[in-house]
């Protein structure tokens, strides 16, 4: 009807028809947090800042030790070393044993120590915490920009392609007389933007692809200093 207005859809865009680094967002986190080698440092300063605390918290416990000792025979000195070897007899040894009780009376270094470990587990989570949250950030956010860039290389495209057709058809209309040099002009400036734009595009979805081999943890440099990126169907 007259007046009405149509109202317009925005339809976000997908992962379809993609590149080979589109992949969908668990497999690009699963592969961060599997080649990430902050974040396995990260992990490792956790494990031995758990393996403190159970040290401390061993200082804190009661002591028992059982020092046992005995000897047989005697030593040889220079004037016996010429007799024969006698016989082993037990029964005629010496023995001895000791018994060391340490009571979890003053303990008040262990106790500041196993304070202090608790403190250090405790800042170690947060830090690995923390970095995996930026991780998980850094690729969604190198997703959306790949599917960004990609979009609008393919704008990019469609508009060098219009732009091809424009200077065509000014062609034409020139050689018909429909057209001046100047209408010409400004479709081949127009072309060669539209071009200039296409080639910018494309050079973003490189760098985002990058970008994203990056923060995966999955590019790499060869022994001669060469990039080797991933491929998810190699």
């Amino acid at each position: 009807t007259a007046g009405s207005v149509e109202e317009v859809v925005l339809i976000p865009p997908t992962q379809e028809g993609g590149g080979p680094l589109e992949i969908p967002e668990p497999d690009a986190l699963g592969l961060a947090f599997e080649h990430r080698l902050d974040l396995r440092t990260a992990l490792g300063r956790v494990t031995d800042a758990e393996r403190f605390v159970v040290v401390a918290a061993d200082g804190l416990e009661a002591g028992l030790d059982v020092v046992v000792g005995g000897s047989m025979g005697e030593r040889r000195r220079l004037s016996t070393s010429n007799l024969s070897n006698p016989d082993l007899r037990p029964e005629k040894g010496f023995y001895a044993a000791d018994l060391l009780i340490d009571l979890p009376w003053e303990k008040t270094s262990e106790r500041n120590a196993y304070r202090n470990s608790l403190i250090d587990l405790e800042r170690s989570v947060r830090d690995f915490q923390a970095l995996e949250d930026v991780i998980k950030q850094e690729v969604r956010n190198d997703l959306r920009n790949l599917i960004r860039t990609r979009e609008s290389y393919l704008i990019q495209r469609q508009a060098t392609t219009l732009a091809q057709r424009r200077v065509d058809s000014t062609n034409l209309l020139l050689d018909a007389g429909r057209a001046q040099i100047r209408d010409l002009l400004e479709s081949q400036e127009a072309l060669i933007s539209a071009q200039n734009s296409l080639s910018a595009a494309l050079v973003s979805y490189r760098i985002a692809e990058l970008e994203l081999q990056r923060d995966m943890g999955v590019l790499e440099v060869s022994e001669v200093g060469l990039w080797q990126e991933y491929r998810p169907n190699a």
